[in-house]
């Protein structure tokens, strides 16, 4: 299920997907990223608009929930990609290996509810920035 929302609260977002729906756009949304969102969902995926998805990671560290929060070193990870470092830099940084810092992307992605790697150094781009 995908909801379309005129509201844009990080709220009513973690609401929606707490009740298990796939995703969620509002409707100050632009024509493309409706149908990207309505696509991604029909596949099978999740999607929560690009704008609201950079709420929620700012709010995701205050949420009561178990396991929703960003854990310290994905917080170290993002700050890193914000900074342009790619994986392998950013293993060099944090003495990890590779395969660890890939993983963690992987989780960050599914916290965040993005698909590519793309979309989340976008966000964290977004973070840094505000």
């Amino acid at each position: 299920m995908l909801i379309f929302s005129m509201h844009t609260s990080a709220l009513y977002v973690t609401r929606a997907l707490q009740c298990g729906v796939k995703g969620y756009i509002s409707k100050s949304a632009g024509a493309e990223e409706f149908v990207e969102a309505v696509r991604q969902v029909a596949a099978g995926g999740r999607y929560v608009e690009r704008d609201l998805a950079v709420d929620l990671a700012f709010n995701v560290a205050g949420s009561d929930e178990p396991g929703a929060a960003l854990s310290t070193r994905e917080l170290d990870i993002m700050r890193l990609l914000a900074k342009g470092e790619n994986l392998s830099a950013i293993t060099e940084r944090l003495g990890v290996s590779y395969k660890t810092i890939a993983n963690s992307c992987t989780t960050i992605k599914h916290k965040l509810l993005v698909q590519r790697t793309s979309d989340l150094i976008r966000i964290t781009v977004e973070m840094h920035a505000s």
